[in-house]
């Protein structure tokens, strides 16, 4: 929760940030500005940084505490690999995103990522709950 606190500031300094002129180069004041919070493409863009870096952070404790934990019960000799296997996940993850990212982009343009974006979401969601359905079964 710590996280997406910071989270919630960091964004929250970045608009306070937000240049002071426009294009008529008065200076700007925060009454001229705030009307920009009610822009949906900005309030979205403050959404995707406030739940993606939060998510990851709370999502990811969560499931390297899970996976530890299996470690730990059913192979206690194998910990130290255990716990080199999830930021090797991830890695491979972050790659794997970039790689089709750019192939998407090159390929049917940018307005295709956000789908393919999306639809990686989606499985990864339907993964996690397989994971922890087949957890339970296993107490």
């Amino acid at each position: 929760m710590h996280r997406l606190a910071v989270s919630i500031a960091v964004c929250s300094a970045l608009v306070a940030m937000l240049p002071r002129t426009g294009e008529t180069d008065e200076p700007a004041t925060v009454r001229d500005q705030i009307g920009l919070l009610g822009e949906p493409q900005v309030l979205v863009g403050m959404a995707i940084f406030i739940f993606g870096v939060g998510g990851v952070y709370v999502l990811s404790v969560s499931c390297i505490s899970m996976f530890m934990r299996v470690a730990r019960q059913r192979h206690p000799k194998a910990m130290m690999l255990a716990s080199s296997v999830e930021p090797t996940a991830f890695n491979i993850g972050i790659s794997f995103g970039t790689a089709v990212g750019s192939a998407v982009v090159a390929g049917s343009g940018m307005a295709s990522a956000g789908v393919v974006g999306a639809v990686f979401s989606l499985v990864a969601c339907a993964l996690t709950l397989l994971t922890m359905r087949i957890d339970c079964r296993r107490g």
